[in-house]
């Protein structure tokens, strides 16, 4: 007789749902397991994750991302209510094409190098993320570069950019196909302190006015310390050869 599998905890509406995810790496004379028993976040929620160098972050977000597949997906469904889906099915079919068009649809990316497409001027670049989720709009395109004081930039290439605006129009880029969850790696490891203040403040900002879920990853946590918005941190045990990674809130309640 097979046994009945426990119940999700994860709420109905939240736009990343994940429980019981495992995954391995390393060989003969290393092994690192991560373990998220839970990982939920909600639409207009911003959720900032630590962790030291080589905790696992990285590793975590590729998986969330679709990039990376989990050994263990466990309960893994991004978007919320009648919008979800099912990212540990598609794993388990290896469906390639589903997972491609779920990352187009549902996920936006903001990374340190910001990672704009340097032969497409600032505009086509964000058509370019709403052509692929399928939502093109040019008129949300030019009212989101103007809430990020990008006004008039958008015929601009990439390169002629200073830092700052560089990732100003990448956060622009991650959240203009209004996806359920923003993944941010790392989003102001490369920007002066102003700059740093700035974008952090514009991750909370949209991911209240878009509703979408926020789930940013970083060694600056206290960038964030003013934000709303839950802390996680991944911790680990063991030693050199033997080491496992869990998912933990470091304050029970969120910051208000």
């Amino acid at each position: 007789m097979t046994a009945a599998a426990a119940p999700s905890s994860a709420p109905a509406q939240a736009a990343l749902a994940i429980e019981g995810l495992r995954h391995e790496l390393g060989d003969a004379s290393r092994r690192f397991r991560l373990r998220v028993d839970a990982l939920h976040v909600a639409p207009g929620e911003m959720v900032v994750l630590s962790g030291a160098s080589g905790s696992g972050k990285s590793t975590l977000l590729e998986m969330i991302g679709l990039v990376r597949r989990p050994q263990v997906p466990g309960l893994f469904r991004i978007g919320a209510g009648a919008e979800a889906a099912d990212a540990a099915a598609l794993f388990a079919r290896g469906d390639r094409e589903g997972l491609a068009r779920l990352r187009a649809e549902k996920l936006g990316f903001l990374l340190q190098s910001g990672g704009l497409a340097p032969f497409l001027t600032v505009s086509e670049n964000l058509a370019l993320a709403q052509q692929a989720a399928g939502r093109p709009d040019r008129a949300l395109a030019d009212a989101v570069l103007e809430a990020l004081e990008l006004g008039g930039l958008g015929g601009a290439w990439p390169r002629a950019l200073s830092v700052g605006q560089r990732q100003r129009a990448a956060l622009a880029r991650a959240i203009v196909h209004r996806p359920a969850l923003v993944l941010a790696d790392e989003p102001t490891a490369a920007l002066d302190p102003p700059n740093k203040a700035r974008v952090a403040e514009l991750l909370s900002a949209l991911a209240e006015g878009f509703g979408a879920a926020v789930l940013v990853a970083t060694h600056e946590t206290h960038v964030f310390d003013d934000l709303p918005g839950r802390r996680l941190a991944l911790r680990v045990a063991g030693d050199e050869h033997d080491a496992e990674a869990r998912l933990e809130t470091p304050g029970m309640e969120p910051r208000a």
